[in-house]
């Protein structure tokens, strides 16, 4: 039973987690070039910029994806487990 209920809370943290980061990945990567443009100086060409903000947004909503989706898999499975006893 102990082990249904860390699988449960381990679960449920991947998934809260994986949904923040899912969805506040723009966010991450309009900083991560903001920080870009602060190391170069101030300036960046305008393409690079928007490369970067687009690759570690979508890094970090496949970050998200990964984990939320496991998470809420094993969330389920877990109640299931737990309820079936």
């Amino acid at each position: 039973m102990n082990s249904n209920k860390a699988f449960l809370v381990v679960g449920v943290l991947f998934f809260i987690i994986g949904v923040i980061a899912l969805f506040n990945g723009t966010n991450f990567g309009a900083a991560m070039a903001q920080g870009a443009i602060n190391n170069n100086g101030g300036s960046m060409d305008t393409q690079e910029l928007y490369w970067i903000k687009q690759s570690n947004t979508l890094g970090f909503q496949i970050f998200g994806a990964i984990l939320s989706v496991p998470g809420g898999f094993s969330s389920i499975l877990a109640v299931y487990k737990f309820n079936e006893k």
